[in-house]
């Protein structure tokens, strides 16, 4: 074997591990999505009411349109303002507690065991099992946006895929704490309070209902501790019309402070679920409530 070719071998295996590890994880994600297709087909009804549910969002958020007036603190349009906010929390919603929704109904149903000795990377389930419920969120984010263009939704076409990637990275950073959260979950068995406390907190701070600039300066510095926050703004700044009116973060700032989060909690929340892990096979208590 030539030199070149000696230093290349490495980094062809490097390149093929990779490219392995990745479409092993494509195949485990697109498993769990079809599972959760498959089971949710068997509660049709249930499927068709989370989908209403939007109907009345807009349609509320288009009456309260109707008291606000538009100002440049909400990009000249309160409607779009609000909807907007309100799509990007439901999907942020989705990415913080599908993984530990599912994993308390498989836990329920005696599953999470068998599942654990499956040929299956334990790092691979928090994304599989979270998979089906954050595309079901996809779809139902698609319809309000749907159903609000006729009646007074406005969007910058060009800031779609700016903020795609915004969204995505919020998804990502709720995802991470989805899993602390199933992480307490797993151990506390009934309750949630992380959930629970941060989706009160989210509401109140991160600006989905009014700007981050009209809250009291202690509040408005503890909204920027929160990703949420950076992901409507950052969402809002590149679809909306008038998007550059908005005060607060920048489209770069956003990206960056998401990526950030993703990058440094990731790691201490799969760790954190891997020990949830140990401690209920050690104890016995991964089978049941």
């Amino acid at each position: 074997m030539s030199t070149t070719a000696a230093h290349l071998a490495p980094r062809s295996r490097t390149s093929l591990g990779l490219v392995a590890r990745a479409r092993r994880a494509w195949q485990v994600t697109s498993a769990f999505t079809w599972l959760g297709y498959t089971e949710e087909l068997s509660y049709p009804l249930n499927f068709a009411l989370k989908q209403a549910q939007p109907i009345f969002t807009v349609v509320v958020y288009y009456f309260l349109s109707l008291l606000v007036d538009d100002t440049p603190s909400v990009a000249g349009d309160y409607y779009s303002f609000v909807v907007v906010g309100a799509v990007v929390v439901r999907m942020l919603d989705s990415g913080l507690g599908s993984f530990s929704s599912t994993l308390e109904a498989t836990v329920d149903q005696g599953r999470l065991e068998s599942l654990l000795i499956e040929p299956i990377r334990w790092k691979l389930i928090p994304f599989g099992l979270a998979s089906w419920s954050i595309l079901t969120s996809g779809i139902t984010t698609a319809f309000m946006i749907v159903l609000a263009l006729p009646i007074g939704l406005h969007v910058d076409v060009s800031g779609v895929l700016p903020a795609v990637v915004i969204l995505v990275l919020g998804i990502g950073a709720s995802h991470a704490l989805g899993i602390v959260a199933a992480a307490v979950k797993l151990l506390s068995k009934r309750g949630n309070p992380f959930v629970t406390i941060y989706g009160m907190l989210v509401v109140l701070l991160c600006g989905l209902m009014f700007p981050v600039s009209s809250l009291p300066g202690p509040l408005r510095a503890a909204s920027y501790l929160l990703p949420p926050t950076y992901a409507i703004q950052g969402v809002r700044r590149t679809v909306l019309p008038g998007g550059d009116e908005l005060t607060g973060p920048s489209t770069l700032t956003s990206v960056l402070a998401l990526a950030g989060f993703c990058v440094v909690v990731y790691p201490v929340s799969l760790w954190l679920y891997g020990r949830a892990v140990d401690v209920g096979r050690k104890y016995g208590t991964l089978a049941g409530y």
